[in-house]
C-alpha cells in the first residue's frame, strides 16, 4: 500500500503517488488504516489504485497477454486485514482509461487479405466486418491458435447473422449460426434451425494433433451455400468435416458471414464468390 512493487511476470510496471492532503489521516487511535482500492483491467493492462487518504497510489500493469484472466488478492506482512467489502462494477472502462506502457502483444502482422486481419483473445471478443452471402461464397485465411490456447474450441468460428450496419452484434441483430472448426456448439435459437453433421477421417490423427496443427498455424477454407432460407456451411482440417445445415425462420433479410473465434489470430482472409 505504500507504492512499493515486485516484477514478477508482467512485462512493465509503473508506479506514480500523488499526494492528496497532508491532513487527511486516515489511521485511527488503534493504529488501523483505511484504504479504498480501484482495480480495472482492458485487454493486457492492469490499473491499480489505493487511496489512504492522504496520498494516491496509482500501479499500471503490462501483462503477459490479453487472453488470460487476472485475478486480485490481497496479503502483506506483520499486518491484520479485515472489514473488506467489494464492489463490482458492470461498466466496461473506456479504451483510453489505462495508459499504456507497453504495446500490445499482436499475432496478425502478417499478410493482409481482403479485410483486416483480426487477433480474438477470448471467446468471441472479436470479430471481423460481416460480408454479404449471396449464392455460394468461400472464404480463405490463415489462423493459428495463440500460445495461450490449450483447448479444442481455441480456434476460428464462422458466424451467419443480419444486422443494420453489418457487424456482429449490431444493431437489429439477429445470429443465425455460429459454426466452430472443432464441430461442437452450432447453436439453435428463434431465429434460426441448424443441423451440424462431424465426421472424421481415416486420417484424422486425434484431439492433440489437431490442437498442435493449430497452434502452428493452418489454412483454412470455409464455404457457404445459400439456397433461399437455406445455407450450407462445410470445412474440413486436418481431418475432421464439419458440415452446417442453417434454415433460417421467418423473414429473411440480408444475410452476413463474419470469422471470429476464441483465442486465435486470423490472417490473409481472401473471399471468392
Amino acid at each position: 500500500m505504500n507504492g512499493n512493487t515486485v516484477k514478477k511476470g508482467v512485462r512493465d510496471i509503473l508506479t506514480e503517488i500523488d499526494v492528496i492532503s497532508e491532513d487527511n489521516d486516515r489511521q485511527a487511535e488503534n493504529g488501523e488504516v483505511s484504504y479504498d482500492i480501484e482495480a480495472s483491467k482492458y485487454k493486457d493492462h492492469v490499473l491499480i489504485k489505493i487511496n489512504d487518504g492522504k496520498k494516491l497510489v496509482k500501479i499500471t500493469a503490462a501483462l503477459p497477454d490479453s487472453s488470460r484472466f487476472a485475478y486480485i488478492g490481497l496479503t502483506g506482512e506483520y499486518c491484520h486485514i479485515s472489514d473488506v467489502r467489494i464492489d463490482k462494477d458492470t461498466e466496461t472502462i473506456p479504451e483510453d482509461y489505462i495508459t499504456r506502457i507497453a504495446e500490445e502483444v499482436s499475432y496478425i502482422n502478417g499478410p493482409q487479405g481482403d479485410i483486416p486481419n483480426v487477433q480474438i483473445d477470448g471467446m468471441r471478443s472479436a470479430a471481423t466486418d460481416g460480408i454479404v452471402l449471396t449464392g455460394n461464397m468461400s472464404i480463405r485465411f490463415h489462423s493459428m491458435s495463440l500460445p495461450t490456447a490449450r483447448l479444442i474450441w481455441h480456434c476460428p468460428y464462422a458466424v451467419i447473422f443480419y444486422s443494420k450496419n453489418g457487424k456482429v452484434n449490431g444493431p437489429d441483430y439477429k445470429e443465425y449460426a455460429l459454426i466452430r472448426l472443432d464441430g461442437e456448439d452450432a447453436e439453435n435459437d428463434k431465429n434460426a434451425t441448424n443441423k451440424v453433421i462431424i465426421n472424421k477421417m481415416d486420417y484424422f490423427e486425434g484431439w492433440d494433433a489437431w490442437k498442435k496443427k493449430n497452434k502452428e498455424g493452418i489454412d483454412c477454407v470455409i464455404s457457404f451455400v445459400k439456397e433461399g432460407k437455406v445455407i450450407t456451411t462445410t470445412t474440413e482440417n486436418f481431418g475432421l468435416s464439419v458440415r452446417n445445415i442453417t434454415t433460417i425462420n421467418g423473414q429473411s433479410d440480408k444475410v452476413f458471414i463474419a470469422l471470429t473465434g476464441d483465442q486465435c489470430a486470423l490472417t490473409d482472409i481472401r473471399i471468392t464468390k
